[in-house]
């Protein structure tokens, strides 16, 4: 097989010689909505989270399934939600601080904060 230079070189497999009884490597990609099914977090608190931080909401699922599985995890998730409502209140966005105060009501109802130590 000829190269940019117009040199010959020798084509060479690989293989090992039993390759066909090995299953061929396949390639997965998971999309934005598996990733929010892993964080263990509901498509809204990802989103606050990605709104808190500033960050796409693939590095929010990742940094809030990272901060659940962390000792102060749930707490700082709770922070942000915090932070949002009270910002959207001082925007005058009434209707986004109740919006974002049901998700922090629902996340606090099925995440109880852990007795400090």
């Amino acid at each position: 097989m000829p190269n940019a230079g117009g040199r010959v070189y020798k084509q060479t497999s690989r293989a090992a010689p039993n390759a066909a009884l090995v299953p061929k490597e396949s390639t997965v990609m998971l999309t934005l909505r598996d990733c929010v099914e892993l964080s263990e977090l509901t498509e809204e608190e990802v989103l606050v989270v990605a709104e808190h931080e500033h960050v796409p909401e693939i590095v929010a699922a990742e940094l809030g399934h990272e901060l659940l599985h962390s000792d102060d995890g749930v707490s700082t998730l709770k922070a942000y939600m915090l932070d949002c409502i009270e910002h959207a209140r001082r925007c005058g966005d009434s209707k986004r601080a109740h919006a974002l105060y049901s998700i922090y009501h629902r996340f606090a109802a099925t995440h109880p904060t852990p007795p400090s130590n």
